[in-house]
C-alpha cells in the first residue's frame, strides 16, 4: 500500500545530515496513538469525534448541501476553539450573515487536490472570528484530513523549534534535528501568552505563506519518509496505518498538550 498523492510535489529541502531512525520513528508512532482533542476526551472518543465531523463535511460536499457544510463548519469552529470566550458563538453569526452563493464558492473549488486551491479555499474560510488555525482545520476536512495538516501556535512553535528543550529527553533532540525548522511568526498576545500573529492582515498572509509553501509540504516529507521506513500507527479499532501528513501534524500537536509546560 503506498501512500496517496499529496497535494503538490514537496517542495521542502531535503537534508542529508539527520536521517530517519527507529527512534524517530517511534516518537511519532507514539504521540500519533496518544492524540486526544478536546483535552482530556480520552483517544477513542476523539477520534470518533474527528470521524463524525469528517462524515458529515464530505456529505455536504458530494450532496452539496449548504445546511450542512455550514453546520459543520460550526461545529469544526466548536472542536477547534472549544467556543473559548463565546467566539464560535460570534462566528456562527459572521456565517449566518453569508448568502448561499459563499458556500457555491466553497463547493465549486471541488476537487481538493492542490496547494493553489488550499490558498483559495482558507481565503474564503477566513470570514471574522475564524482565523488561520481554525480556517486550517476547517481546510483540513474539507479535504478529507489525510494531506492537510492543521496549524495552530503550539504545532508554530514546535515547528519554530521556539520552546523549552533545555531538559527534554534525547529522542526529541533527534526529533528537532530531523524536522525542518520553520519560521512561522509569532507575537504576545498579551499576560505573556505567546500567539500566532495572525490578526493582521500582514501576520496572516506571512504565516499562510509558510503554511502552504513550507508546513504542508514538509508535513508531506515526514509522512513519506516514515512510510519508507514502515513506521505505523494503530488507531482505536487496532489496525495498523500509514502516516499522512495529518497524522504528522497530529503527532506533534500531541506533544505539545502533553508538554504544554515547555511552550
Amino acid at each position: 500500500m503506498s501512500i496517496n498523492p499529496v497535494i503538490n510535489k514537496n517542495t521542502s529541502q531535503e537534508r542529508d545530515d539527520v536521517e530517519i531512525n527507529p527512534a524517530i520513528g517511534a516518537w511519532f508512532k507514539k504521540y500519533r496513538e496518544s492524540y486526544e482533542w478536546p483535552h482530556r476526551t480520552g483517544r477513542k472518543e476523539s477520534e470518533k469525534i474527528i470521524q463524525t465531523l469528517n462524515s458529515s463535511v464530505q456529505l455536504a460536499i458530494s450532496q452539496r448541501q449548504e445546511k450542512v457544510i455550514a453546520a459543520s463548519l460550526v461545529d469544526i469552529h466548536r472542536w477547534k476553539t472549544n467556543n473559548r470566550s463565546g467566539i464560535t458563538t460570534e462566528y456562527q453569526k459572521s456565517l449566518n450573515s453569508k448568502k448561499a452563493e459563499y458556500f457555491i464558492e466553497i463547493f465549486n473549488l471541488s476537487p481538493f487536490d492542490t496547494n493553489e486551491k488550499l490558498g483559495i479555499l482558507i481565503g474564503k474560510l477566513k470570514i471574522p472570528n475564524c482565523n488561520l488555525p481554525v480556517c486550517s482545520a476547517m481546510a483540513s476536512y474539507i479535504y478529507n484530513r489525510k494531506n492537510v495538516p492543521i496549524l495552530d501556535r503550539f504545532v508554530a512553535q514546535f515547528f519554530l523549534k521556539d520552546f523549552d528543550v533545555g531538559d527534554v529527553d534525547e529522542d526529541i533532540k533527534l526529533v528537532l534535528q530531523y524536522v525542518k525548522k520553520i519560521p512561522f511568526k509569532l507575537e504576545d498576545g498579551g499576560n505573556g501568552n505567546i500567539r500566532l500573529s495572525v490578526y493582521t492582515s500582514f501576520g496572516f498572509e506571512e504565516n499562510l505563506n509558510k503554511y502552504i509553501k513550507i508546513f504542508v509540504p514538509e508535513c508531506n516529507r515526514i509522512a513519506q519518509d516514515l512510510y519508507k521506513s514502515k513506521i505505523k500507527y494503530c488507531d482505536i479499532q487496532g489496525n495498523l496505518n500509514d502516516f499522512f501528513p495529518v497524522d504528522v501534524e497530529m503527532a506533534v500537536f500531541s506533544y505539545a498538550m502533553k508538554h504544554s509546560d515547555l511552550f
